[in-house]
């Protein structure tokens, strides 16, 4: 998905209520009268985006992993706290804090490990990736047939992701061989989205919405080279951008 699409889709729906009523007087009529509101979230992440292809020398050795499957669907589920209030006729702000957190998507592929054409060889490899954020997030709501409020939202914040558990399947009797530890990453994180809430009761909606992600950078740690004596390698396997789109069931509280 191209970025910039998304950015002007948003930018147009955010701004367009203001132009069309630039000549109304009461438009800018704010009351700042807050209520408190909670969101829980819950629905599907979905990915063409899991794990990258890498190609490096470590000690004498040349590997290339190919990643493959990079296409899955994973659950996510997120809590927002903040505030609500009137922004102009007919149409309402929320401001606050979220947390987001996906299930782990499972990167995998196939290395090729060898010293040169001839010793080359092929082996399986896993590990899995979960993603966080927490974010400061917005909601600009309007108001249609008094029950239904169709919305845009925004949020930026920080991601903190995890790769974890990498195997493969090497040989028992492999003196060479490369692995990764744990790693946890913290870096800029935003998302846009659009949907609809319908107003159950004065104080209950429920909702649908999609969102796409930017999670951010999501990497496992440095390489360690044969086991037998380590040997730090500053290649890993990482990608600078984890994109997810996701699909949720939103339930509203509000006082």
């Amino acid at each position: 998905m191209k970025l910039w699409k998304v950015c002007g889709f948003v930018g147009i729906c955010l701004f367009s209520p203001f132009l069309q009523a630039e000549d109304d007087d009461d438009f800018f009529d704010f009351d700042f009268e807050v209520d408190p509101v909670v969101t829980a979230s819950g629905g599907v992440a979905f990915s063409s985006d899991v794990g990258s292809s890498k190609e490096f020398t470590v000690g004498l050795s040349q590997l290339n992993y190919e990643a493959s499957d990079q296409s899955q669907a994973r659950g996510v589920w997120g809590l927002f706290l903040g505030g609500e209030f009137e922004l102009a006729e007919e149409w309402d702000m929320q401001l606050g804090v979220s947390y987001y957190q996906t299930s782990a998507f499972g990167p995998k592929g196939a290395l090729v490990q060898g010293f040169n054409e001839n010793s080359l060889a092929e082996y399986d490899y896993e590990y899995e990736i979960i993603a966080r954020q927490i974010l400061a997030e917005t909601k600009i709501m309007g108001e249609w047939f008094d029950f239904l409020r169709p919305y845009i939202s925004a949020g930026i914040g920080v991601g903190i992701n995890t790769a974890q558990n990498f195997s493969v399947d090497y040989p028992e009797d492999l003196a060479m061989a490369v692995e990764y530890d744990d790693h946890t990453i913290s870096s800029f994180t935003y998302n846009l989205g659009l949907g609809v809430d319908v107003e159950i009761t004065e104080y209950l909606r429920l909702g649908v919405g999609y969102r796409f992600t930017d999670f951010g950078e999501v990497g496992l740690s440095d390489g360690v080279y044969d086991q037998a004596e380590p040997t730090d390698s500053h290649e890993t396997l990482s990608q600078d951008h984890f994109y997810v789109q996701e699909i949720l069931l939103q339930l509203t509280l509000l006082k």
